[in-house]
């Protein structure tokens, strides 16, 4: 699963509710929250009070789709790691899209939520520190939770730490199996990588040798 998350300027909200809205290569798109129109309101928001960034916009793009609550599970997931209030959650729009991917013999949904950089309820700017790191964290914790396969990323170290000291009763063998396979197979192709020179041992000449001949014709 990815989560990955960017920041909005107030100015640009349009362009992001009409990207959202767009059809493009999508096979289809769903609003299963809020409007173009709300997005806008969100930038109009931001504008009026001075703040520089109008949305915060997250791409949620599974690996396997999801079913039952899970799509709830996952905002709840965000909500918490960012410190989102309830207010701000309801303020938020949720689009679905079905894309085709490559290999793929049928459309796959992922989903884009936009919510609102100022939380009318605290008066506070949504926190932005560490982002890639916290969105990583977030997309490995819901693929446990969710029995979906663990993708390594780039912050392993930490986001196992933080799992571990923020979710004790998590089953992190399957992230860490992930992270060692991955790891070995970045050593295996390293060291395929590396061409060990040709030892003559029967007076004809080496491949390289040939290769050298046949460029110089």
């Amino acid at each position: 699963m990815i989560v990955k998350s960017n920041r909005i300027p107030a100015r640009r909200t349009r362009v992001i509710a009409r990207y959202l809205a767009a059809e493009a290569d999508n096979e289809s798109i769903r609003w299963r929250r809020g409007s173009p129109d709300d997005i806008e309101t969100l930038g109009e928001m931001a504008k009026a009070t001075g703040r520089t960034f109008g949305v915060r916009h997250i791409v949620i793009a599974p690996e396997i789709d999801l079913v039952g609550r899970q799509l709830s599970e996952t905002l709840r997931a965000i909500q918490s790691e960012y410190g989102v209030s309830d207010v701000a959650l309801s303020q938020s729009c949720i689009v679905e899209h079905h894309k085709l991917r490559a290999g793929q013999g049928r459309a796959m949904t992922h989903f884009h939520l936009a919510l609102p950089e100022l939380d009318l309820l605290t008066g506070k700017i949504m926190d932005s520190k560490f982002t890639r790191l916290r969105d990583e964290k977030i997309s490995r914790l819901l693929e446990l939770q969710f029995g979906h396969p663990p993708t390594p990323g780039r912050f392993n170290v930490q986001v196992l730490e933080a799992l571990h000291s923020e979710f004790p009763e998590l089953d992190l063998a399957p992230l860490q199996l992930a992270i060692e396979t991955q790891a070995a197979f970045t050593e295996y192709r390293r060291g395929s990588l590396i061409v060990s020179p040709r030892v003559n041992t029967t007076g004809g000449e080496t491949m390289e040798q040939n290769a050298a001949g046949y460029v110089s014709r």
